[in-house]
């Protein structure tokens, strides 16, 4: 079935690829290697300023499917810490999830993830009528290995490239959503979370471009890149060797390049399938990534805009206008309106020059684990940087952030690192007008959200789960 000129698409596609920057994209990169993604948005669009509305999982993917920012919707740091704890906030918000408002709506809601933060535990799962969790079906070291060669065996992995971060599980997942959605009487919505972008990165045979040795000594750095070690790298100023560096975005370019020839895979089988043109098919991301640049690595208590400005490209023009700058809250909304569902909960879309972003610190200057853990690497003096929180508003030229208390500019043309904060009060009075509405944007969602994480729904208490736990540690969240 095709659709004719003007009329609204039948399927929904979503595609987050977990850890994409933009520029790691052929459509904002002239030299990445990523053909299909550049011919999807040639068909289509790709916009050159989406802004996701987090610099990490959990609060971005809340932000892109329920259409608020994470803190008016009580997703507040305490809220953040375990997978049981975000369970209550996202469950208590479910009449604005975008798969079950589709859902109710007639669409048939198949989902698979390869990121636990995106799970039945964190209570993503409750708007599809089938949901996968792909990181479970991941081979991990065997249960017996000991501890001291448990470590090695990413190294292992990564030398022998037969394995992903997923992709094969979720691929699995979309052919047969392609097979029902071809003869399905109900409009069908696919959301798929890819992690091959995420470290560890793990680009298999015929796309790892390390020769073995760097292979296998990039593999046992990446084994040592927990939350703690990133945080220790980027309060301290001791990023990775130089060599490492350029390992792991080798590695990185790698990995985008596989999951880029699997979409264009993808995308000839919805043709082949006669279902192409009758399916809008969105590829984005919720965050991006640090590889040393500005004295940053990971992604981890900033809003630099290589976290926040992630791909966004869709295989056909949306009919409605976006403005300059888009914010990924509202990319539900827009969705709603481009397939043209009337009962949605979402505000009408409409063209946008300013994004803002939100990131919480890590604990509070009291909290007896911050205090050792700053004291063991001898960073006390940067407690303030690791328990601040903040909030940036950008037009995609300038960016005004109120990190904890402290407002400072950045001039993204001039100061693209962003290594220059300038302070508000030396604003160029040409650009004053601009400034200031970039400064009350961040005001207005302050306001908007005060008082609504103390009103968040319990955390729900849940059981162990040793999988969950393995697989946090793999991906360094543990």
């Amino acid at each position: 079935m095709s659709r004719t000129a003007g009329s609204q698409p039948r399927h929904l596609v979503l595609i987050v690829l977990d850890t994409a920057r933009a520029d790691g994209f052929a459509p904002y990169n002239p030299f990445a290697q990523t053909p299909a993604v550049q011919d999807i948005s040639r068909s289509g669009l790709a916009h050159d300023h989406a802004i996701a509305s987090c610099s990490w999982t959990l609060p971005s993917h809340v932000g892109m499917l329920f259409g608020q920012h994470h803190r008016a919707l009580g997703l507040s740091k305490p809220y953040q810490q375990s997978a049981p704890a975000a369970h209550g906030t996202v469950v208590g918000n479910i009449a604005s999830y975008l798969p079950d408002v589709l859902r109710r709506n007639g669409y048939l809601a198949v989902g698979v993830s390869a990121n636990p933060w995106v799970s039945k535990a964190t209570g993503f799962d409750c708007g599809f009528d089938e949901f996968t969790e792909a990181w479970r079906q991941l081979a991990g070291p065997p249960k017996r290995l000991p501890a001291r060669l448990s470590r090695l065996w990413p190294a292992w992995e990564l030398l022998m490239g037969q394995t992903d971060n997923g992709l094969s599980v979720a691929s699995e997942v979309a052919d047969r959503w392609l097979e029902t959605a071809k003869s399905s009487q109900r409009p069908c919505m696919l959301f798929l979370n890819l992690m091959e972008c995420h470290s560890p990165w793990r680009p298999p045979k015929g796309f790892n471009s390390l020769a073995p040795w760097s292979r296998a000594q990039a593999g046992f750095a990446m084994s040592a890149l927990d939350f703690q070690e990133v945080w220790r790298i980027n309060l301290s100023g001791e990023l990775p060797k130089e060599s490492e560096l350029a390992a792991y975005r080798q590695l990185y370019d790698d990995s985008i390049r596989y999951v880029d020839r699997w979409l264009g895979f993808f995308m000839n089988e919805l043709a082949d399938a006669g279902i192409l043109d009758d399916t809008l098919v969105v590829i984005t991301s919720d965050h991006g990534e640090n590889f040393g640049e500005g004295g940053l690595f990971g992604h981890t208590f900033s809003l630099d805009n290589r976290l926040v400005r992630v791909p966004l490209v869709f295989s056909q023009a949306p009919r409605t206008e976006l403005g300059p700058t888009f914010s990924l809250v509202d990319l539900a909304g827009l969705l709603a309106s481009e397939l043209g569902v009337a009962d949605h909960p979402y505000a009408p879309p409409r063209p946008s020059t300013i994004a803002v972003s939100q990131v919480e610190g890590v604990g509070t200057p009291d909290d007896e684990r911050v205090i050792d853990f700053l004291a063991r690497h001898g960073l006390e003096h940067t407690v303030e940087r690791l328990t601040r929180d903040a909030i940036c508003a950008t037009d995609g030229r300038w960016k005004v952030e109120l990190a904890g208390s402290q407002w400072q500019l950045f001039d993204l043309q001039a100061d693209p690192l962003e290594v220059d904060p300038r302070p508000l009060d030396r604003v160029d009075p040409a650009n004053l007008a601009t400034l200031m509405r970039l400064k009350q944007s961040v005001e207005r969602v302050q306001l908007r959200d005060r008082g609504r994480s103390e009103s968040a729904p319990l955390p729900v208490t849940g059981t162990s789960d040793e999988a969950l736990e393995r697989h946090m540690k793999l991906l360094g969240y543990l």
